[in-house]
Formats: C-alpha cells, structure tokens, sequence
C-alpha cells in the first residue's frame, strides 16, 4: 500500500463545538418563542387564534435577531461552521508545508530525482501562499457551493404578494393583531419577509462569552507556531480534514493545493526512503570489503607483500597501498583537486624490505629499522606538493580533511613531536 493511499484513508475531521452550540441556540430560541405565545395565552383568554399567532411569530422573529437590521441564527451558523473549515484546512496546510520542506531536504541528501523536487519545491511554494492569502482573507459566510441552499433555508415568510395560504394566514393575523391591540402591533417587532444575508466576517465569528464554547479564529503566524509544538515528520501523519459543511472559495483552493503537496511529498519520501536503503546497503557491502582488504595482508611479513595483492590509486600508476587505504587515498584526492585544483604527490607509497634496507642506508635514523615501518605494510605514503611543508595552506588542508578519509598525521611527525615529518602520512581506516 502506497503512502498516498494510507494518507487518503487517515482523512479524519477536526471538529469543534460552534456547530453544536449554534444548533442548541437555534432550539432554544424556537422553544422560548412557543412558551411565549402559550403565556399570552393563557393571560389573555379572550384574545383571537390569529392575534396569538401574530404576537408568537413577532417574538420567535425578534429572539432569532429577524428583526430589521438583525442577522439570523441561521446565517450565523453557516458563517461559523464555513470559518472553523477554514481553521481546520490552514492548520493542515501549514503542517504540510512544514512536512514538504523536509521532505526536500531529505531529498537532497539522497540524491532523489531533481524533477520530483522541483515539482514539490512548486507545489511548496503555491501552498504557501495559499496560506497566506487564507489568513488574510475574510471569511464569507455564504458559501461557493452551497450559497443558493443557505439564502433559500434563511427565508421567514413567503415573499409579498403570494397567494399560498400560509401567507394569507399570516397576513389576516398580522391584521387581527393590529386591529386587537393597535399599540402592541405598533411597538411588535415585524418580521421581515427575507432574512438579510450574512456579513463576511474578518476574525472570530464568537462574542467573548461564546468564544470559551465554540472556537478562535486566530489564523496568525505566531498562533500557529504556539499551536505548533507537534508538527507531524512525515506525511503519513497528516490528517487532512474531510469536507463535512459549506465551505468558501479560498478554503476550497486551500484544500486542493493541500492534496497536491500531500500527493508529490508522498512520492518523494518514498524515493528518498528507497535510495536511503540503497545507499546503507552499499556502505555494508563496502565496508565488509574494507574489512576484507585489511585481512587480506595479515598473512604477508611487513616488506613482503606481492604487487597482485595490493592497489594503485588511478592518479598515480607507480604508488602501492592496501586495498581499502588506496580507496581512501582516492576520495581523499578528489577534494583535494577541486580545492587546489590538482592532485595530490607522492614521493613514496609500498616499501618493499629491500626497499626499506636501502632508506636506512642512505637517510639513517629518517627510515625505520628496516621490517618496522608501515610502508612495509602498505598503509603509509610521503606526500610533497606543499603538504610536506609545515605551516601551507595544503598542508593545513591535510590537517583539517584529510582524516574524513581514513588518513591520519602520527602524532611523532608532527611539529613538536619525537621526529617532524610534514610529509608522512597514515591510514587508520
């Protein structure tokens, strides 16, 4: 199973309360409206069916803020629950974000293929904008898909000037009740014969006394570096909030410019996942050979080792050296040319005994006793060039790199030590 479609299956939905809580509102504003009528009823036993109705109408209007000027609970509602869709998507986005650059990174690090990291890089940078844009961006509280439901389920009487029934009832007991009682009808609130459509709200759609209940809108930067402290490491631990509810065109756009990202972060993990393992595999393969190439001499007298039993660096025909200290010898020239631009030079590399007999002769206490020294072994080269000078900038190179590759400076030949040789060199592996 693919990382995309475990993603795909984890979608989960990050709901709050404002949805419950505008809901139990809307009741409850309907239920205070009937026991109204029902006291008017019962104190005033001589009053007509159409006035009670009239005046039970009038007071559900005025609790639901119908009133001229007021905003339904209704619309309130579908402002909410389109703003915590887009709280929910930003919070998702920015982990995304967050998850993508790594994955780039990482990327990098394993050598994934660049056009699968320019895609990514692409679709990083759209989302983040995206983000941006979406906590700059108004909510509105009439939704792009589902904006022509909303005004229709708003409405609070039929339209002027119908002739269905209900509209004739409501019209004859909003007569009777003027005609019952002239001032009350004149001070009642009247409700209106379509809902006035709800504003684009730009921040928390809550009072202060709601905002315990429901949820903040605090879409900042700094809120979500706060909200932050668990940001997921890779995109299996991204829970995209599914589409439950209205929602606006900036969090739509938001959502997909999420699922792409998810998509393409998904895939470059997987690359980097595979080369990783390649890559580990191949250093074990390397190394059991390193360990190999050192056993391999262990047989052989220090001054007696064959020319078939050893390597040559390919920068230097003539020099000699253990298998894995040639390799090391190799990666190590390589940074050496592209910082100076040149190989590095030997003077000396595999000592033969003979070899080692004739250095003691002509240099003395310079050679070792001839059968001691580690050019007998093949792990041992005397460089020249400038690094056989203490104090150049290639032999300070030497001093801070080289042992990145195995080769090391004995402390005996360094500057101070028992007999400075600038130019002597080891490979410890």
């Amino acid at each position: 199973m693919s990382n995309v479609t475990r993603s795909a299956e984890r979608l989960a939905v990050r709901l709050t309360k404002g949805a419950l809580v505008a809901v139990l509102a809307g009741g409850l504003t309907a239920t205070a409206a009937v026991a109204r009528t029902a006291t008017v009823a019962e104190s005033n036993p001589g009053e007509s069916a159409s006035t009670l109705v009239a005046s039970g109408r009038a007071a559900e209007a005025g609790a639901t803020g119908g009133g001229t000027g007021g905003v339904s609970s209704s619309a309130t509602h579908s402002a909410r629950t389109v703003a915590a869709a887009r709280t929910a998507v930003v919070d998702v986005a920015a982990d995304a974000v967050e998850v993508a650059r790594a994955a780039q990174s990482t990327g990098k690090a394993t050598d994934v293929d660049t056009a699968q990291l320019t895609k990514l890089k692409a679709a990083t940078v759209k989302l983040e904008a995206l983000v941006e844009k979406a906590r700059t961006t108004p909510v509105t509280a009439a939704p792009r898909k589902q904006a022509a439901a909303s005004r229709s389920a708003s409405r609070l009487a039929p339209e002027p000037g119908s002739s269905s029934e209900p509209a004739d009832r409501s019209t004859s007991a909003a007569s009777d009740a003027a005609a019952a009682t002239p001032d009350a009808a004149a001070s009642a609130p009247v409700a209106p014969d379509v809902a006035p459509r709800a504003p684009e709200v730009d921040g928390p759609l809550t009072s202060a006394a709601e905002s315990a209940q429901v949820f903040s809108l605090d879409l900042s930067p700094s809120a979500a570096a706060a909200a932050g402290s668990g940001r997921p490491d890779s995109v299996d631990d991204l829970v995209v909030p599914a589409v439950t509810g209205p929602e606006d065109a900036t969090t739509e756009q938001l959502r997909d410019a999420v699922e792409d990202v998810v998509a393409i972060t998904a895939s470059v993990e997987h690359s980097a996942e595979v080369h990783k393992k390649a890559d580990e595999a191949a250093e074990r393969r390397a190394a059991a050979q390193r360990a190999a190439w050192k056993r391999s001499l262990q047989g052989y007298p220090n001054g007696q080792v064959p020319a078939s039993a050893l390597c040559r660096p390919s920068f230097d025909a003539h020099a000699l050296l253990r298998c894995d200290a040639a390799q090391g010898l190799e990666k190590l020239n390589t940074a050496y040319r592209a910082q100076f631009g040149r190989n590095v030079e030997l003077t000396d590399s595999y000592r033969s005994y003979a070899g080692q007999v004739s250095c003691r002769a002509r240099k003395g206490s310079l050679c070792a006793v001839p059968g001691t020294s580690n050019h007998g072994s093949g792990v041992a080269v005397d460089f020249a060039g400038g690094i056989q000078t203490f104090g150049s900038r290639q032999h300070q190179w030497m001093v801070d790199h080289a042992a990145a590759f195995g080769w090391h400076h004995p402390a005996w030949a360094q500057a101070g030590g028992g007999k400075p040789e600038a130019w002597h060199w080891e490979y410890a592996g």
